[in-house]
């Protein structure tokens, strides 16, 4: 499934334009796409079937496997070089992590995981079901941070779903997520949400997250886990969390 928006244009046209700052992506079922980059920032452009237009996306798998980024996997810098197993991480970066702004579901005596959504992603949304019976059982915590990166494909949607999370109390904005509760055109968001959301995009980008679900925890020995995407063995993604 592909996820993202179409362009009007020949996708052999783009390729073209695009020169030498793409890069072919191996075909998956017959379609073909490139990985653009532009200094720090990128965007994946699929052919439609017929080639006479493309689609500025990411591609999924029907378990909800990051089709996306298991292709640009071995283009350098494209995807983060940080791994369940765990990663050695200095101080900075774990500080930075504090700066985050999100809500918290589980109980504090269990090992806490960073959990980036964007409250429209459907794949967010099925991570967080998967997990609730770890969660409810005190395996794991959450701290459930929002960010809007789907604003391309919902008309700005995921920064007023986003914003209105960041107005919530800590103790109520998983909930508010999880339960459908949001209700963001009831009351206008607080001021300093758009900062909060601001601050939690810029430390997204400084660890490379390119979409969500991601996962970011720290294990006792200083190193960073992280998972990208809708988890496929919860057992092995809470064995990593609690070392």
């Amino acid at each position: 499934m592909l996820s993202g928006t179409l362009i009007p244009v020949p996708y052999d046209t783009l390729r073209s334009l695009a020169g030498s700052r793409a890069h072919d992506l191996a075909p998956v079922d017959g379609i073909r796409g490139m990985f653009v980059r532009a200094d720090n920032r990128f965007q994946v452009v699929y052919a439609t079937p017929d080639g006479k237009a493309a689609v500025a996306a990411r591609m999924w798998g029907a378990t909800g496997q990051d089709i996306t980024k298991d292709q640009i996997r071995g283009i350098p810098g494209a995807v983060p070089e940080i791994s369940i197993s765990g990663a050695s991480s200095d101080a900075n970066e774990q500080s930075e992590f504090q700066g985050l702004s999100g809500g918290l579901i589980g109980i504090p005596s269990a090992p806490e995981v960073i959990m980036f959504i964007d409250p429209q992603c459907i794949y967010s949304m099925k991570a967080m079901h998967i997990l609730q019976p770890a969660i409810d059982a005190g395996k794991v915590r959450l701290k459930i941070v929002p960010l809007s990166l789907l604003d391309y494909e919902d008309n700005g949607a995921s920064t007023v779903n986003a914003r209105a999370m960041l107005s919530l109390p800590a103790n109520e904005m998983a909930q508010a997520w999880v339960n459908g509760r949001l209700n963001p055109g009831l009351a206008a968001p607080e001021p300093d949400s758009g900062e909060k959301l601001a601050r939690n995009t810029r430390i997204a980008r400084q660890i490379g997250l390119t979409g969500t679900p991601t996962f970011v925890w720290m294990h006792r020995n200083g190193g960073t886990g992280r998972l990208d995407g809708v988890p496929t063995d919860v057992a092995t993604f809470l064995t990593s969390v609690s070392q």
